[in-house]
């Protein structure tokens, strides 16, 4: 044998293997890099995509396909919780959640879920953020101004009208502060504070700019604004000559406020505005008719030609034809052979012919098409959704929201919704269906999983496993009032009240403000213990329009004195 040739024959093989190992070895930190890349490239594009209310389930997609390709990198976490701020503010907290615990607190993070939290009403978990948020001195004058919108979303406009008269003087107050001060003493209801806040917008009102015109905004909008005030916020607007139409819009709103104005001039005034050889500007002059009042005149404008041209158009002269109550002429329209609207459209309007023409069963069948048509288009079913509940049908209204709950860019704002809409009708059992199938697809979400207990311990569905697991939520979250009144509904409805005071003993709470069904869970273990007289003067302040029957049933027990468990 030639070793020799051997051996120069073993290194050359061996060098090759060495290059093809280095190869590879080069070769996935490269594909990584690729990857990341791309993911970037996807987030990027879908935060673009955010701009443009039409384009959200494009924008789901992307910002999905992201995530995917890079789960752990923080940006395209963000990127995916701003698409939830737009898309379904409902479900926006359980990801900025993510993101502030990937960021390990980052405060701006933490910022962006207290916006969130202060959207869905979620004030108990917003108290801690912004607590948090005060001992690392982030944005404080931004902290503060959160802290009172809170208040007022909360009902108590005396703290938030306290924490704004703090704030006004701060230099790092948020812009705006001033007349978010004013439109909170336009809410009070002590006649001077209101008198106060309208003489103030009426003196930056005389004066120039930017602040006169927010002025003017403001006054337009204030409730009780007299004719004779209304003619000068309209005077002078037209004094200002806004460059932005919406301004010079509001002008010719206010006019058709007053009594003796002739809407029909109004009308032609505001066409000006609008360039109508322009189907689109056609359209959106349509819109602001039918928003104002104007319908008869969107009939006029907008010719039955037009609306057989295009979607935008049909749409606004039929939704001015149905105030208008001309049914049978939307019939009629529907009837050509070249309508054009989407299938989804057109089996809404269907529908609603049907329905005004008393064909239930029709009207009925037509919704489901306009349903199934939808598709898995999110923005199509919430116009579907919101068009029932403005026209007061509760249960397509429903069903639009149980299909929203099917799909994942908008479920849980479906089921947000859903819940809101059957406890504003008292329907409890169907209430329990849907918590169930929410805590079956939010598992990890101890929010949702506390609702669904406290539905289940409403409804007399007690025992000892459920008891201490709403016990471990307290214990782990020792803030949050929600998981306490669950944990005492729960021991009311096992005859353990002392129990249940004990749970609530010590807290910092005014029992007065907090939610109804909440003071009427103290006023039962109260009046179980014996405090009859605290009891009744709690439940006294309980609105029972805001329970549910069984919650109704429970405080009418305290305020007939007959005992409750």
């Amino acid at each position: 044998m030639n070793w020799m040739g051997w051996l120069r024959n073993r290194w050359v093989l061996g060098g090759i293997a060495l290059v093809v190992l280095l190869g590879v070895a080069g070769a996935y930190p490269a594909y990584q890099a690729a990857k990341v890349w791309r993911a970037e490239s996807l987030a990027a594009q879908a935060e673009a995509l955010l701009e443009d209310p039409d384009r959200l389930v494009d924008a789901w997609e992307k910002a999905r396909a992201a995530h995917a390709l890079a789960p752990g990198r923080i940006e395209i976490a963000r990127v995916v919780a701003r698409l939830y701020d737009v898309a379904d503010p409902a479900a926006a907290p359980g990801y900025w959640r993510a993101v502030v615990e990937a960021s390990a607190g980052e405060s701006a993070d933490r910022l962006a879920l207290a916006e969130a939290l202060l959207r869905t009403d979620d004030l108990g978990e917003l108290a801690e953020q912004l607590a948090v948020l005060k001992e690392q001195s982030y944005r404080p004058g931004e902290v503060m101004h959160l802290r009172a919108r809170a208040a007022l979303q909360q009902g108590d406009l005396n703290t938030a009208l306290e924490v704004v008269r703090e704030l006004i003087d701060r230099p790092d107050a948020p812009e705006g502060t001033p007349l978010f001060y004013v439109q909170l003493q336009l809410l009070s209801p002590q006649p001077d504070v209101r008198a106060a806040g309208m003489r103030y917008l009426m003196d930056l009102l005389e004066g120039d700019g930017s602040l006169a015109l927010s002025a003017a905004r403001n006054l337009a909008r204030a409730p009780g604004l007299d004719p004779e005030r209304t003619r000068r916020v309209a005077d002078r607007i037209a004094g200002l000559d806004p460059p932005d139409r919406e301004d010079r819009l509001l002008r010719y709103e206010l006019l058709a406020r007053l009594p003796e104005v002739d809407r029909q001039t109004i009308a032609r005034e505001a066409a000006r505005e609008f360039n109508l050889d322009d189907r689109s500007e056609l359209a959106a002059f349509g819109r602001w008719l039918n928003r104002h009042g104007f319908t008869a005149q969107t009939v006029s404008v907008i010719s039955e030609a037009d609306a057989l041209s295009r979607q935008d158009l049909f749409l606004v002269r039929a939704d001015a034809m149905a105030l208008l109550g001309e049914w049978e002429a939307i019939g009629a329209l529907l009837n050509q052979r070249r309508v054009p609207l989407e299938d989804y459209l057109r089996a809404f309007f269907r529908m609603r012919v049907h329905l005004e023409r008393g064909e239930a069963r029709r009207a009925s069948i037509e919704w489901d098409r306009a349903l199934l048509a939808a598709g898995p288009h999110p923005e199509r079913l919430a116009y579907l959704a919101d068009k029932a509940r403005v026209l007061g049908l509760s249960g397509y209204y429903q069903s639009a929201l149980e299909r929203m709950t099917e799909l994942p860019l908008v479920r849980r704002g479906g089921y947000e919704r859903l819940i809101a809409h059957l406890q504003s009708e008292g329907r409890s059992r169907e209430l329990l269906g849907a918590y169930r199938r929410m805590a079956d697809d939010y598992p990890r979400d101890d929010s949702v999983q506390n609702d669904l207990r406290y539905l289940r311990f409403l409804l007399q569905d007690v025992n000892e496993a459920e008891l201490q697991a709403a016990r471990r939520l307290v214990e782990s979250n020792p803030a949050l009032l929600a998981y306490r009144m669950t944990l005492a509904l729960g021991l009311v409805r096992s005859d353990r009240s002392a129990e249940a005071l004990q749970a609530l003993d010590g807290l910092a709470v005014n029992w007065f403000e907090v939610r109804d069904r909440w003071r009427v869970i103290l006023a039962t273990a109260l009046h179980a213990e014996g405090y009859r007289g605290d009891a009744r003067h709690l439940a006294e302040s309980v609105d029972a329009r805001a329970l549910l029957p069984e919650e109704r049933e429970i405080w009418l027990a305290v305020m007939d004195g007959a005992g409750a468990g």
